[in-house]
């Protein structure tokens, strides 16, 4: 995937100011807002059957309880934040050969959290909505450092968020019954520590790039009025991804290529802020090979493979029983194990 089919563009205005050869500071400010997009529902690499811009209607089953019976629910429309509010300040200062920068932002979530409003009385008892409501308002405050030592350039951030959207289960009220329940929020902090090294010539390849980061987040304070949190979530959680790629120049005349091969694993814990993560000791590994003719044609071969304990991303079974509705407690994409192959040519 190329970082250009992840971010989604949106209008902005930035600037950045030297101050001294060795200081800058810059800023931004964003006139709009664009939310994550998923996979389709019913596609690949969909693991849950309402994402948002969805139109389908969503079939719900109530085992127990005041709002127990099965309900057909309508897509009920998002609740989309405002296109202002969106800004960021940075200040960069080279200290000998350290690198270092100070953040500031303030932005809206991408996310959304999922709500389902079920009408249990007549003469619309077994319908109702569902709808995504996007919170606003979250701020970061952050730093960075980075150093090259040896074939290795080290960087490490941290940052500590306020009003930062916890996972919350699905909001599942009865409409004119009950207040419209509040999602988990709270203060919490991040950690990423990640390197790049460049190696010489070895008994694998002359040359070959090695890639890695670690990352650590933890609910520092969670605002849970209406005990909404994920059962399933914990406190903290950490994740490691790692990038080997070897290189072998001209096999033939004017073909390069490599071999990269990656790794990610989830260490501990089933993260309150970042799902996608995945649950403890669930992961991904990938092997695959890539080649540059003439640096005009590319060409890159993957497959990729998911492991750990297979749960569906949304787990019902608590349900049966009364319970909450747990989400990622495994890998919803176990079962999604893939070949992928693409073609490049610049012109």
């Amino acid at each position: 995937i190329q970082f250009k089919e992840i971010i989604r563009p949106v209008p902005q205005v930035s600037t950045q100011i030297q101050l001294a050869p060795n200081f800058s500071v810059g800023g931004y400010y964003q006139f709009g807002w664009e939310s994550d997009r998923l996979p389709p529902s019913g596609s690949y690499f969909s693991n849950l059957n309402i994402p948002w811009g969805s139109d389908q209607p969503f079939f719900l089953g109530i085992p127990s309880g005041p709002a127990a019976g099965n309900y057909v629910l309508s897509p009920g429309g998002d609740i989309k934040p405002p296109d202002s509010g969106q800004f960021g300040l940075q200040a960069k200062w080279s200290v000998a050969e350290t690198d270092l920068g100070f953040y500031f932002a303030r932005y809206h979530d991408k996310d959304g959290q999922l709500y389902a409003a079920l009408n249990v009385a007549p003469p619309l008892a077994g319908s109702g909505t569902w709808q995504y409501i996007f919170p606003k308002d979250i701020s970061v405050l952050g730093a960075s450092a980075s150093r090259s030592v040896g074939d290795f350039n080290l960087s490490a951030e941290a940052s500590i968020r306020d009003n930062m959207p916890l996972r919350s289960t699905t909001m599942v009220y009865p409409s004119g019954f009950a207040p419209q329940p509040t999602p988990a929020t709270g203060r919490t902090a991040h950690v990423n520590f990640s390197w790049m090294a460049v190696f010489g010539p070895s008994f694998v390849a002359r040359e070959a790039i090695f890639l890695g980061e670690v990352a650590w987040n933890r609910v520092l304070e969670a605002k849970d009025p209406d005990g909404t949190l994920d059962a399933g979530r914990t406190r903290d959680a950490s994740i490691v991804r790692v990038l080997y790629t070897p290189t072998y120049r001209q096999v033939v005349t004017g073909l390069d290529l490599s071999v990269p091969i990656g790794l990610g694993f989830t260490l501990n814990g089933n993260s309150s802020i970042t799902p996608s993560w995945g649950a403890k000791h669930t992961g991904d590994f990938s092997i695959g090979l890539e080649g540059a003719y003439l640096d005009v044609w590319r060409f890159a071969l993957n497959y990729q493979h998911y492991f750990g304990n297979a749960m569906p991303f949304a787990d019902y079974s608590p349900a049966a029983n009364g319970g909450p509705v747990i989400f990622g407690i495994g890998n919803s994409y176990r079962d999604r194990d893939y070949v992928s192959f693409s073609l490049r040519r610049t012109f």
